[in-house]
């Protein structure tokens, strides 16, 4: 997920035109920590990490509607 972020985050596009959103499905590898990490790391990018609720949890359907709904 790093190399994604870091990726992303050295696009030639206006950080302010730019949203990166996580969504934490529920799952139990260290994902989570590694996100928190970069963003710890790069505090100027717009990155959110959303965590969906236990009972969606590793719906890809569900990921990514509450991305929409939260971008």
């Amino acid at each position: 997920i790093s190399e994604t972020l870091t990726a992303l985050t050295q696009q030639e596009y206006p950080k302010n035109n730019t949203e990166i959103l996580v969504v934490d499905d529920c799952s139990v590898d260290s994902t989570v920590k590694e996100i928190q990490k970069f963003i710890q790391e790069h505090p100027h990018d717009q990155i959110r990490l959303l965590k969906m609720d236990e009972k969606s949890a590793g719906s890809k359907k569900a990921a990514i509607t509450l991305a929409i709904q939260s971008a």
